[in-house]
């Protein structure tokens, strides 16, 4: 038995005789037949060479006449795989699938090779270069490369590029490129079957510094805000701002603010920019502040009914740049005009007037004058009356205002209850202080007042009174009964705290003996034999500053014990004191009782009626010569001279 045979199979067969007992011989017989006719293959269509872009689809087919054929494809004559088919296709082919094609178709009897294949895979090759960043003032050239893996077969290559934008030329290699933003651009490489590749090359645009805009010089007011600015096209622009040649630190913004500006920002600025592809300097900016100033004139005291000339003096630093200067006055009531520099002013009550002063710039500046209508100062009071030491007469004291339009003050006295009665008069000019030379303090204490006299000759009302201490002394034996009057101060201001009991062997001599409470009015000085002056003081705190000078205590009428311990020493003497004539015309002849040789150094002052000394003369240069006797009193002549009318 043979299996089944096919092409060029061959067989061996082998014919067995054999033999068997019973010695009969038997025939064997095989038959061989072929299965199939022979048949001849013959070829109908050959595959076809193909020139192919990489990428692309490619199918190969091989057909032939005869039964039962095969068929088998083989790549470079090897075969391939799989490839059994009438047809045989690749797909997305590259260079590696380039090679030749052919097919074997089978029977049983007979194989035949179809006709070779070849295939051409075209591989296109683009290069656009580099990425490139460049200052867009100029234009960059695009350096593009295109190639084949088939020259032959590709022929001449064609570029092109898109998009169009900033580009001199689309259609060649190495066109010039001038975008003015980031841009890029894709090369497109195409042979003559149309087999293509792309590239792409990026281009950062960067643009040069270019000012736009600038701030110019300016005028700004003191104490204003001030923005510089400089605006430019550039790409990432590095600022650094400067003042008068030098750099300002953190000035690095195309802003540059300044807050509340004053006369040291005064000044040039400018802005140095840079980035990659430049450096550049805005232009200068000349910066000048503004300070106004005006002064209104100083404070004015006026009476009713009359008028007041404003008198302003304004000024800029910078005249040229402020211009004309314009006035705005408030309140307008009273005023002769708003708006300008001098108006007439004619209040009827006090008033405070405010001047604008404003500049072509706008910037402004004020000032205010008080004008005062005559009013006399209502709120003076005085300070301490009290016992002169030296004079041994009333002195008034008071602490004076300044600056309220006060001429003069008049000081009163009381003559009776409560009927106060001028006695003098201080100009404001002089120390604040009266001494009342009609006064005796050793009789009685005194209430006085002050009245306030102003420019305009308006008074003032009265102030509360102030009452002097009036100090008597009754013995009893060797006890010295001290009695005093209170200190007033009708205003209760001033309510001493304490009375200090001061004695000495002489005026001059005195010190302090005792201090009682301020409501006790009375002392006893016990085991008193020896003769004494006494006076009575009272301490205010804070004092009265007068003419420079500080004084605060009040002292009472000094009285001595000497009549009570025994004979003292009492150069003169009681009795009359004659004057006559009196009325004076050109002279008088005073006579005083019991002056003797010893008393011929005393001295003489002459006052007059406010208070004021007016002359002062030893007694003995006016004594009559003739006079030597110690018994009889002196003529003293008294010439008038200068002595105007009145009572002395």
């Amino acid at each position: 038995w043979v299996p089944t045979a096919y092409k060029d199979m061959q067989a061996n067969v082998r014919c067995v005789r054999s033999y068997t007992s019973s010695g009969i011989a038997t025939t064997t017989s095989s038959t061989v037949y072929v299965a199939f006719q022979p048949e001849t293959v013959s070829m109908i269509s050959q595959p076809i060479s193909r020139n192919l872009c990489k990428g692309s689809n490619v199918s190969f087919s091989a057909t032939a006449l005869g039964t039962n054929n095969s068929h088998q494809w083989k790549r470079d004559g090897v075969l391939i795989p799989g490839a059994n088919s009438s047809w045989y296709m690749l797909s997305n082919i590259d260079v590696s699938n380039q090679a030749v094609y052919t097919c074997d178709i089978s029977n049983v009897c007979v194989t035949v090779t179809s006709n070779s294949a070849i295939l051409n895979v075209i591989e296109i090759n683009a290069n656009a270069g580099a990425d490139i960043a460049f200052c867009n003032n100029n234009a960059v050239q695009l350096n593009g490369v295109g190639s084949t893996n088939q020259a032959s077969i590709s022929g001449t290559l064609n570029y092109s590029w898109t998009p169009a934008v900033g580009l001199n030329n689309t259609s060649i290699v190495n066109p010039l490129a001038q975008p003015l933003n980031n841009q890029t651009y894709i090369l497109t490489v195409i042979d003559g079957l149309n087999c293509s590749d792309k590239d792409t090359i990026t281009l950062t645009s960067k643009t040069p510094v270019s000012i736009l805009t600038q701030t110019n010089s300016i005028n700004k007011c003191i104490n204003s805000n001030v923005s510089l600015e400089v605006n430019v096209a550039a790409t990432d622009p590095i600022f650094q701002w400067e003042k008068d040649g030098s750099d300002i630190p953190g000035a690095n913004s195309n802003i540059y603010s300044l807050s509340n500006v004053n006369l040291s920002d005064e000044g040039t600025y400018y802005c140095n920019i840079n980035n990659s592809c430049n450096n550049l300097s805005s232009g200068n900016v000349e910066l000048k502040v503004i300070q106004l100033s005006v002064n209104a004139g100083n404070d004015a005291r006026i009476c009713k009914g009359e008028s007041f000339n404003m008198n302003v003096i304004a000024n800029s630093n910078h005249i040229t740049e402020s211009g004309n200067l314009s006035y705005l006055w408030a309140p307008l009531d009273s005023l002769s005009s708003g708006i300008i520099a001098n108006p007439i002013a004619n209040p009827v009550q006090s008033k405070v007037y405010t001047v604008i002063v404003t500049d072509n710039n706008g910037c402004s500046v004020s000032d205010n004058i008080n004008i005062i209508v005559g009013e006399p100062y209502q709120n003076q009071e005085l300070c301490l009356v009290t016992v002169d030491t030296l004079t041994g007469k009333n002195k008034i004291m008071w602490e004076k205002v300044l600056n309220v339009g006060t001429k003069k003050f008049k000081i009163f006295k009381e003559s009776g209850t409560n009927n106060f009665i001028e006695i003098g008069e201080v100009d404001a000019l002089l120390p604040s202080e009266y001494t009342d030379y009609a006064s005796v303090p050793e009789v009685h204490a005194d209430r006085y007042k002050i009245m306030v006299v102003d420019t305009c000759d308006n008074l003032s009302d009265y102030s509360y009174y102030h009452k002097t201490v009036n100090l008597v002394i009754s013995a009893n034996a060797s006890t010295m009964g001290l009695n005093w009057s209170a200190y007033i101060d009708a205003s209760g201001s001033f309510i001493p705290s304490s009375y200090y009991i001061f004695r000495g062997s002489s005026p001059t001599t005195m010190s302090l003996l005792a201090t009682v409470n301020g409501s006790t009015l009375s002392y006893n000085d016990m085991n008193v034999f020896d003769a004494y002056y006494y006076m009575i003081g009272v301490k205010k705190a804070e004092g009265c500053e007068i003419n420079g000078v500080l004084d605060t205590v009040s002292f009472s009428n000094r009285r001595s014990n000497s009549v009570s311990v025994g004979i003292v020493n009492n150069e003169m003497l009681s009795g009359s004191i004659l004057v006559y004539p009196n009325p004076m015309n050109t002279s008088s002849i005073l006579t005083i009782p019991n002056i003797t040789n010893n008393n011929k150094n005393i001295e003489m002052q002459i006052v007059d009626i406010t208070g004021k000394v007016v002359r002062y003369e030893l007694i003995n240069n006016l004594i009559h010569p003739e006079f030597d006797s110690k018994s009889l009193s002196p003529e003293i002549f008294i010439n008038r001279d200068d002595l105007k009318s009145g009572i002395y």
